[in-house]
């Protein structure tokens, strides 16, 4: 996840909740064969995807419950407990965790509200002594997470459905996440009109076309490029986000 060292958005919050209303729509459809059926991520099941989304929740809201505590906390424990948790969590069934979701989604939204212009300048760990990230950048950051593992879900929700807004903000991170890619591209967005430079790019670089969605969930490592094209070379391999 990238950071992000802008003033906390507000369009970025009223958007979220949008997204946030219709995973949890998504995930309340579930039963019980659902609940255990593969998602787009190698070895995880929707189960093991909703629990991430639960304690990536309830990671980012006690992060920023602590800085406006003035107690620093860090998203999680350690990278170990985290996998453990997600783990221990889908295992559960399907009731619970949707009830927890929804108390996880309810808890970071206050703790999005309650935080002052002040409490946004500060940096938040991910794990201790690990990385750390603007505590601004944390709307941004769950819609990401929201918006994108919504569509992983496999549940009629793809990144065809997102909001130009998001599949624009989504971009952004991607591309930055890419910054020392070499060789780079040049990458055109055929709805929106606009070009960005992905990693290095020299003058002869390779030109891809494609919509923003499509841009945007291909540069997460995901699927094969499809409604991507390439002139002057392959359509280039991208890591998962």
């Amino acid at each position: 996840m990238s950071d992000t060292p802008a003033p906390m958005d507000d369009a970025v919050v009223d958007a979220l909740h949008d997204a946030t209303r219709r995973l949890v729509r998504s995930v309340d459809s579930l039963d019980d064969e659902g609940w255990r059926a593969p998602s787009l991520l190698p070895g995880w099941s929707r189960a093991h995807l909703v629990a991430h989304l639960v304690l990536n929740a309830e990671g980012l809201a006690g992060a920023l419950e602590g800085v406006r505590a003035g107690e620093p906390v860090p998203m999680y424990v350690s990278p170990e407990a985290r996998d453990h948790d997600i783990e221990e969590l889908s295992a559960d069934e399907v009731h619970p965790v949707r009830d927890r979701l929804l108390a996880s989604t309810s808890r970071f939204a206050d703790a999005v509200a309650a935080m002052g212009e002040e409490h946004w300048r500060e940096r938040i760990e991910r794990v201790p002594g690990g990385i750390t990230f603007a505590a601004a950048a944390v709307p941004a950051m769950r819609w990401r997470e929201v918006e994108i593992h919504h569509a992983d879900l496999l549940v009629g929700y793809s990144h065809r459905d997102w909001p130009v807004a998001f599949a624009e903000a989504a971009l952004g991170a991607m591309t930055g996440r890419l910054r020392d890619l070499s060789p780079g591209f040049r990458l055109v967005l055929t709805d929106v009109d606009r070009e960005r430079e992905v990693g290095s790019v020299a003058p002869d670089a390779p030109v891809v076309r494609g919509t923003a969605a499509d841009a945007a969930w291909w540069l997460s490592g995901r699927g094969d490029g499809t409604g991507m094209t390439s002139e002057g070379g392959e359509l280039p391999q991208i890591g998962a986000w």
